[in-house]
């Protein structure tokens, strides 16, 4: 609304010209709360600097006519979109969880109604000028410093569990894990030096949120290496091409969701798994889910190929981050099951209903609904 006063009737009076400035800040509302990828400090803040500078150079007398009516329009209204697109980036990295969201914009809402009390009330009784606009841009470089200052970018992890920092320690050889999903790339952070965890991933936002708004893949210690594209495809042209992986892990994380992926947990896709593991390889499914029963077609399937299978399932530790699961495990590796470390964490199988095999001809959620 500075802006507004300040193009609009200290520039030039234009009829119509304020739906310049009025639609430059809900552009920048709309870039800004669409997507995390659209703004970026290293980018926004330094252009913040840059056309800030023009408009005090601009506002001074003795360059206040260095250019045309139009290109001073298109500086000022140019500077006041990066200034708001610098704030709502900054809002949108603050913005808490989505339980909180609907207090979160109202009081948005109530800062721009603020806001407009301030503009057109106030400052004209505490100015003579339009100082509310420059003064505007002093008070984005405060908040934006003292928002850098209380975020500096990096995301603060939960502290380490302490029986996930020990955890199974096994061999002592390196570790190449394969794993269908890559959600924030937790699973890297369990990656030690020489190890390789491979993830396959359909979805590149997906990818794109995992290298920008965390940091488990950038601090993983091991190498860590991500296929795009369907996980069961590339696995079989993998398969092909390049031979079994020979996984020591094989892990399934793909289906926490509701409209869950059948061809990843069939018959079919199981085979493919097992002929990437070596001989004592562990294929681990995560089968937490809020409406399907997954453990009955685990269950057919595993009968059907004649392989072990056990339940697991750990409690939920809020102060360390930990999360409720349940997985099912599919190995012939006595040794790891039997280990102290692993066993405290094996289960009663639950009956959650009688086994089914899926097939890729053949599959039915009705049978596994909760």
């Amino acid at each position: 609304m500075a802006a507004t006063h300040y193009i609009c009737q200290d520039i030039a009076v234009i009829p119509f010209l304020w739906i310049l400035p009025l639609g430059l800040y809900l552009l920048s509302f709309i870039i800004a709360f669409d997507s995390p990828r659209w703004y970026h400090r290293g980018f926004w803040i330094p252009l913040l600097f840059l056309s800030v500078g023009v408009i005090f150079y601009l506002l001074h007398p003795k360059t206040a006519d260095a250019f045309s009516i139009v290109g001073v329009i298109a500086i000022f209204s140019f500077a006041m979109f990066v200034a708001v697109m610098v704030c709502h980036g900054e809002m949108f990295r603050l913005r808490p969880p989505a339980k909180h969201l609907t207090a979160f914009y109202l009081v948005i809402s109530m800062e721009g109604a603020v806001g407009g009390v301030l503009v057109n009330f106030v400052a004209p009784y505490l100015f003579t000028g339009w100082w509310e606009f420059p003064i505007g841009f002093i008070f984005v470089f405060l908040l934006t410093g003292v928002t850098i200052l209380k975020r500096p970018g990096k995301k603060v992890h939960p502290k380490k569990h302490p029986e996930l920092e020990k955890g199974y320690q096994g061999p002592q050889h390196t570790l190449k894990v394969g794993i269908i999903g890559l959600g924030a790339g937790t699973l890297s952070s369990y990656s030690r030096p020489g190890d390789v965890y491979r993830f396959y991933e359909i979805n590149p936002a997906v990818l794109e949120l995992a290298n920008t708004q965390f940091t488990y893949i950038k601090d993983a210690k091991g190498d860590i290496q991500v296929v795009m594209g369907d996980g069961r495809i590339s696995l079989e042209r993998e398969l092909e091409e390049t031979g079994n992986h020979q996984f020591d892990v094989m892990i399934v994380d793909a289906f926490s969701g509701d409209a869950i992926p059948i061809h990843l947990l069939t018959v079919e896709a199981m085979l493919l798994y097992l002929k990437h593991l070596a001989p004592d390889g562990i294929l681990a499914i995560h089968v937490s889910n809020r409406h399907l029963s997954l453990e009955p077609v685990i269950e057919g399937i595993a009968n059907k190929l004649g392989k072990k299978f056990y339940f697991f399932k750990n409690r939920k530790a809020r102060a360390y981050g930990v999360k409720k699961s349940s997985w099912v495990l599919l190995t012939e590796n006595d040794t790891f099951i039997n280990h102290t470390g692993v066993a405290k964490y094996l289960d009663t199988w639950p009956q959650k209903g009688s086994p089914q095999v899926w097939t890729d001809d053949y599959s039915n959620l009705i049978n596994i609904l909760e």
